[in-house]
């Protein structure tokens, strides 16, 4: 891994293939983040710019991994079964059996993992990440879109699709989760490839994604 133009190498990894994924994550004095590569292996990357394999369960999906932290805990999605960054150099898979998802996210002291379909997401019990019950589940609206990437601003959950956006908010009780509203970017019927789920960032209050040939920011 190397900085941008004008900063130092940090860490060289010694694999010849890029990073699919940055995790910054400080869990003590010595560990500053993890590297996750395309062969779904992750390295622990030190203050001191030395690295370590992790070992035990790998990432075995087919797509991007994304990321998220439940009290300290790393867990990791790439459309598998999601795994979890253990105390040491080891990971393992997640328990309570949750779904292959591809996205992962933290709300309201709850896990949400979506993107083992088109449309649906799941949540975890509160103050867990390995419970989840089966009645903890919902959908997005489809109609010929499907979810293309997840993420939490403020206590709402963003689901990006093909040309729109679903928002839900967390609202308690049984429902847990209810839909805010829906923000069309553009036609469905008359688009292209439509929103690029791995580019959304977000970042000084919006969030900035590609679509259809043109770089879109939603404030």
């Amino acid at each position: 891994y190397k900085g941008r133009p004008g900063f130092a190498t940090v860490w060289d990894l010694g694999v010849e293939q890029p990073i699919n994924l940055l995790i910054p994550k400080i869990r003590n004095v010595n560990t500053v983040g993890f590297a996750v590569t395309p062969a779904g292996t992750v390295y622990e990357l030190y203050s001191d710019r030395t690295s370590a394999l992790m070992t035990g369960a790998t990432l075995n999906g087919d797509y991007r991994p994304t990321w998220c932290e439940f009290d300290g805990l790393v867990i990791i999605c790439d459309g598998q079964a999601p795994v979890q960054v253990d105390v040491g150099t080891t990971m393992s898979l997640l328990a309570g059996s949750p779904p292959a998802a591809k996205f992962c996210a933290v709300i309201a002291d709850r896990v949400v993992l979506s993107g083992y379909d088109a449309t649906g997401f799941v949540w975890s019990d509160p103050g867990s990440a390995i419970v989840w019950p089966v009645q903890n589940t919902s959908s997005v609206t489809g109609n010929g879109e499907q979810n293309r990437y997840m993420t939490v601003a403020n206590t709402d959950l963003w689901f990006f699709k093909d040309a729109s956006i679903e928002i839900w908010a967390h609202i308690g009780g049984t429902e847990v989760f209810g839909r805010r509203g829906i923000i069309t970017i553009m036609d469905k019927f008359s688009r292209n490839r439509g929103i690029a789920g791995f580019s959304v960032v977000q970042g000084d209050d919006a969030f900035y994604f590609y679509a259809d040939g043109d770089f879109w920011k939603l404030n």
